[in-house]
């Protein structure tokens, strides 16, 4: 691939960093974890400074199940990469996938399309994934009914 490297290991960082605060909030809110184990883990493995690793700490307290939601958003999307990808077959374009993603309207606009009920904006039908998925594989015809909800729009 023809891309610049440091871009490449800050995608890597934040990927990294998705995945110790999904296994964070897991631990921490299962009691398998204490502020100790958590604070070590994010310095040791997530090359945080002491002061991110407290603030971080913090976070996942006050907002429990929270820190999960860029790593899950993350297999969202390589799920719907995927997809699309064996829908496409040999024609399949990673900027075309990603175009597609960007620019494909939100979730509450659909609803209010589709069904007559406008949602609030930020609330949670605003954030349900499977609404913008079937709207971003519409022209293709694929059924995602297999796909989980709460997708972020986050790529690594």
């Amino acid at each position: 691939m023809d891309y610049d490297l440091r871009l490449r290991l800050n995608q890597l960082k934040y990927l990294l960093k998705a995945v110790i605060n999904f296994q964070l909030d897991l631990n921490i809110h299962s009691g398998s974890m204490t502020k100790d184990d958590a604070i070590l883990l994010m310095k040791i493995r997530g090359f945080q400074t002491q002061a991110e690793a407290e603030r971080k700490w913090d976070s996942i307290i006050l907002n429990p199940g929270e820190a999960v939601l860029a790593y899950v958003g993350h297999q969202e999307i390589l799920d719907m990469e995927k997809a699309y990808k064996s829908l496409k077959g040999d024609s399949f374009s990673k900027k075309e996938f990603l175009e597609k993603q960007l620019w494909s309207p939100s979730s509450s606009s659909i609803e209010e399309k589709d069904t007559g009920v406008a949602t609030e904006p930020g609330g949670f039908n605003s954030y349900r994934g499977s609404d913008r998925r079937e709207n971003f594989f519409k022209e293709e015809t694929l059924s995602l009914e297999n796909c989980t909800d709460n997708l972020l729009l986050i790529s690594f």
